[in-house]
């Protein structure tokens, strides 16, 4: 399992049906010049959140060929591009 720290870029959701009518979501994470995908609900909304205020964060991740899964998600320190005691 690999890890990488710093702050996500962008994150984009898509959403589709699987042929049993079973639905699924995927989230794409841009962190470092890196994509890393993933099917967690519960780790695609912290990535939202992390995005949205700036957070730096700590991703581990899998590589299957040119694929990389997300495999779980840290929030390191909140507002990493805030000056200490400026207001958001």
């Amino acid at each position: 399992e690999n890890v990488i720290e710093g702050i996500i870029t962008k994150v984009d959701e898509t959403s589709g049906v699987k042929k049993d009518k079973s639905k699924w979501t995927r989230f794409a994470i841009y962190i470092n010049d890196m994509i890393l995908s993933t099917f967690s609900k519960t780790d695609g909304e912290q990535a939202q959140i992390a995005q949205e205020n700036g957070d730096a964060v700590r991703l581990s991740y899998t590589q299957e060929g040119k694929y990389l899964t997300c495999t779980g998600i840290e929030i390191l320190n909140q507002n990493a591009d805030r000056e200490p005691g400026e207001d958001g």
